[in-house]
């Protein structure tokens, strides 16, 4: 989100408000915070939500807990506009609570399709939202499809692509020194979260794909998953084979300048983040994405699909590590937009009324079925 922040700060008559929440207020997942106000945004309000349990019923409780926090904190700020992003559940509470409060809310990066309970949370934040702001002519007909009004809908492209087209990552000689990262022989950037309808398998799930790189003697920088269900799981695993394999290097998190450059010099991303989906195709960087969790999303060329199992992820790193496969990376173009994204929404946000209307949704095939 930092170039859509950045372009809404450069807006005249746009004033920006940040609400932190969840991991960035967590040690446990690296208090990230920090990089938000190393960015030089400021933080106007603090919700503290996430719980110990690593389960969807403790994930309930964190959602009970910010929503009702949500609340008194946006009686506060009395704001003018809720801008979210994604599928997350506490997207999913602030376009419930924008709905409820009347403030209308504008939801990036609806219509995409996946697995695990990121799917229903995203298009429940459709639901909710008024304005949507959507990455692809694609996602702009699911919208369509589930009843949304053309005129709320704009093809903006995705965020996460700004910061890599303007090459505002940190550069190669940086990276390789701060994380002690070899460059000469191939390297594997992990990122692997829980599956929340797959969270008893979490760990075990992990110990497949670290089990593959353990016997391709990988050179690897892993980080921490998120923390849905299942998320400590795979931390315990990650600890234990890191413990072991020295050419393991474990984070709980990388800065995003970091994490780009990261992108930038690897040979290939694997586990299921959506980085691999929508980033990677910039760099030509080979995915092996695992399981479910990426489930239907658009994809390009990059990516290699492949299940929880040693062996077949194996193949696939391999495959993927192959001079052949590189070579058909070449001109290779990616779905998500152009990485011009952060300038079209704050002149969206800019020109937005919030009127009666607006707040007030009709289904926008409500006519055919009256006829």
């Amino acid at each position: 989100m930092r170039s859509v922040l950045r372009s809404i700060q450069a807006t005249r008559s746009l004033d920006l408000s940040i609400i932190a929440t969840g991991m960035h207020l967590s040690h446990e997942f690296g208090s990230t915070i920090h990089e938000i106000e190393d960015d030089g945004f400021r933080i106007a309000a603090r919700i503290h939500s996430l719980g110990r349990g690593d389960t969807g019923a403790g994930m309930l409780r964190s959602f009970s807990r910010f929503t009702s926090r949500l609340a008194d904190t946006l009686e506060t700020l009395r704001p003018s506009i809720l801008l979210l992003l994604g599928d997350r559940w506490e997207m999913l509470a602030g376009a419930m609570a924008g709905s409820y409060m009347n403030i209308p809310v504008v939801h990036m990066a609806g219509g995409d399709v996946s697995g695990s309970v990121d799917e229903p949370n995203r298009h429940a934040v459709t639901r909710f939202a008024h304005v949507h702001l959507v990455a692809t002519r694609e996602h702009a007909r699911v919208l369509t499809k589930m009843g949304e009004q053309e005129s709320r809908i704009h093809i903006v492209g995705a965020p996460g692509l700004d910061d890599i087209v303007s090459h505002n990552y940190t550069p190669p000689e940086v990276v390789f020194g701060k994380y002690g990262i070899e460059p000469s022989g191939p390297h594997a950037l992990l990122v692997q979260h829980p599956v929340v309808s797959e969270c008893d398998s979490a760990g075990a799930h992990m110990g497949e794909t670290l089990d593959a790189i353990l016997r391709l003697r990988l050179r690897t920088t892993a980080i921490f998953p998120n923390a849905d269900a299942g998320g400590r799981q795979i931390i315990r695993v990650m600890r234990q084979f890191a413990k072991g394999y020295p050419l393991i290097r474990l984070y709980k998190s990388i800065p995003r300048d970091d994490y780009l450059g990261i992108m930038a010099i690897s040979n290939v991303i694997v586990g299921n983040s959506s980085s691999g989906i929508v980033e990677a195709p910039l760099f030509r960087l080979p995915c092996v994405n695992i399981g479910t969790r990426q489930l239907g999303r658009i994809q390009a060329a990059n990516v290699v699909n492949v299940g929880y199992d040693a062996e077949e992820i194996g193949r696939a790193i391999r495959k993927a590590l192959s001079e052949r496969f590189r070579r058909e990376l070449r001109g290779l173009k990616n779905p998500y937009g152009d990485g011009h994204t952060g300038p079209r929404v704050a002149r969206i946000l800019a020109k937005l009324q919030p009127t009666a209307g607006l707040l007030q949704k009709r289904l926008g095939y409500r006519k055919s079925l009256a006829s």
